[in-house]
């Protein structure tokens, strides 16, 4: 199959791309290697990270109000129920941020839908031999599945939370952090969490150290402060609960439980008997129709603290699958343990047992998320790299197409002993955001690496400034910013790296992407 642009990668920044290129007339295709589109946005992170709302525009803005029309549109026509016809009522809509997973579908397939975007679900690249890509020198021609299909296209846009396409066109990449000294980044690199050493016992009889570490706890880590090393922050599933009766799962034992993969939560809950869950053990935001966005709360929790992260990027398909199917017996194991097991205060049982997963998402899927938050994997090492100085507003961009502003964000790499034989969990980053701008570059390889691709969520960034950057309304500010690039690349028939960057600009401004912070604008105008 041959088209203008191909996309590999139905992230929320590849539907924003390929719906960008469509509306201007491009021929594209979207290749989704699952039967899903909306990456996690339609797989349970539906309680949106957006940072500043005054910085999202364009057609990630545009998303948000779709979804709000949509509700609107259903709930009019559940009050219309039994009446003979429709009244005429005006309607404010605004942005909605937080929804629900097969609503978010909805709307993405609706957007696909109007450009004339074809979707092809289920078709993985080949990753073996190199067999999936075929280049000319530094210039794509055209990738290959699994099954044998071949696309041929003149640009190409890696939207996976992998990179896979990347990695397959020989763009250098890095995975795992940079050291602190390296682009001089004091929050890169090896950080332990002093703050936490002793809290709870490591060992699986308290106190025995001859009994063993309970799982998930290295013996000893040697990096120092700052170090680099190949670890990734933890991932978990995002999952949607409800305390509907009518419309709850509730938790089952599953068959590979292991009591001791919680022992270190259940310490910690005894030394706060008073926990919340819901606030403590784990953290929910409200979303429509009684039910919440659930995410990882504190230390121990649906996060799952492995050194499985760091593998993940260059696991391949069997090995992703084994990984993910041990993260499903992980959860599953934990809403069963914050429901019956005899470790947790009754309280906070009664607490639990009020949620369930909700039955009407992820219906194919057992109810589980249909993806696994993959919340860094690989990053490009590009024309333009995005540090901890751009993040904090001490080195500005000359050709922004985007304004990020969530804070540095780095969930927990990894738990290990101390020198004094307690546990200690490093890797965990918070800081809170400013607006700055993400340079176009940084979405792109070196032209001597690969003329014609483009990568808006693998972005050319250090782990710490990714970990702002990793936000899902920015990877579609950046899929819409690489959706335009693509279809003037196609237009002049130029590089990507050649596009112009004033022109650019100017399709981005003129439909509403925010490519400066509001407040220099406010600012600038009233001089």
């Amino acid at each position: 199959m041959q088209a203008d642009l191909i996309v590999y990668g139905g992230t929320p920044s590849g539907i924003i791309a390929a719906y960008e290129a469509g509306l201007h007339g491009k021929s594209v295709v979207l290749i989704e290697p699952s039967q899903h589109l909306g990456g996690m946005m339609t797989a349970g992170l539906t309680a949106s990270d957006y940072g500043d709302p005054t910085t999202v525009g364009g057609k990630a803005l545009e998303f948000f109000y779709r979804v709000n029309e949509l509700y609107q549109s259903m709930q009019a026509s559940s009050n219309r129920v039994g009446a003979k016809r429709a009244q005429s009522v005006s309607k404010i809509v605004y942005p909605q941020w937080d929804y629900e997973s097969h609503i978010g579908e909805k709307v993405f397939n609706q957007m696909l839908m109007e450009a004339g975007v074809t979707c092809i679900l289920g078709q993985r690249i080949d990753r073996v031999g190199g067999r999936g890509i075929y280049k000319a020198g530094n210039h794509i021609v055209s990738i290959a599945m699994e099954t044998g299909e071949v696309y041929q296209g003149s640009v190409f846009i890696d939207a996976t939370y992998e990179g896979d396409l990347m990695a397959l066109a020989g763009v250098p990449y890095i995975v795992g952090r940079e050291s602190a000294t390296a682009y001089n980044e004091p929050l890169n690199g090896f950080q332990p969490q002093p703050q936490f050493t002793g809290i709870v016992d490591p060992y699986v009889v308290a106190g025995d150290a001859t009994s063993g570490l309970l799982p998930g706890i290295e013996q000893t880590i040697t990096e120092n402060l700052g170090d680099a090393d190949d670890r990734v922050q933890s991932y978990n599933f995002r999952l949607c609960m409800t305390n509907d009766p009518q419309n709850m799962v509730s938790a089952v034992k599953p068959s590979h439980y292991n009591p001791l993969d919680y022992e270190l939560l259940s310490r910690l809950i005894a030394s706060n008997p008073n926990s919340v869950f819901g606030q403590d053990i784990a953290k929910f935001v409200s979303l429509p129709n009684n039910k919440v966005d659930v995410n990882a709360a504190n230390e121990f929790s649906t996060d799952l603290i492995s050194p499985y992260t760091k593998t993940w990027a260059e696991a391949s398909y069997t090995q992703r699958d084994e990984i993910t199917a041990h993260y499903v017996d992980y959860i599953k194991g934990f809403l069963w343990f914050v429901t019956n097991d005899q470790r947790i205060p009754q309280s906070i049982r009664d607490q639990a047992s009020q949620w369930g997963l909700a039955a009407d998402e992820f219906v194919d899927n057992n109810n589980l998320p249909y993806r696994l938050y993959v919340r860094e994997a690989r990053r490009m090492q590009g024309s333009y790299l995005m540090t901890e100085a751009n993040i904090e507003g001490t080195v500005f961009v000359s050709d922004p197409i985007a304004v990020g502003s969530y804070g540095i964000d780095s969930h927990f790499v990894s738990m290990y002993l101390d020198s004094q034989g307690q546990l200690n969990l490093e890797g965990g980053l918070w800081e809170q955001g400013i607006n700055y701008g993400i340079s176009y570059r940084s979405l792109l390889p070196n032209q001597t690496d690969c003329d014609n691709l483009i990568v808006p969520v693998c972005v050319s960034a250090t782990h710490v400034a990714f970990d702002s950057m990793r936000m899902e309304p920015v990877f579609m500010e950046m899929g819409h910013a690489a959706g335009a690039a693509a279809s003037l690349a196609i237009d002049n028939a130029t590089s990507v790296q050649s596009v112009d960057y004033d022109d650019l600009s100017t399709i981005l401004t003129n439909e509403g992407q925010v490519i400066v912070d509001p407040d220099w604008f406010a600012d600038f105008t009233s001089r």
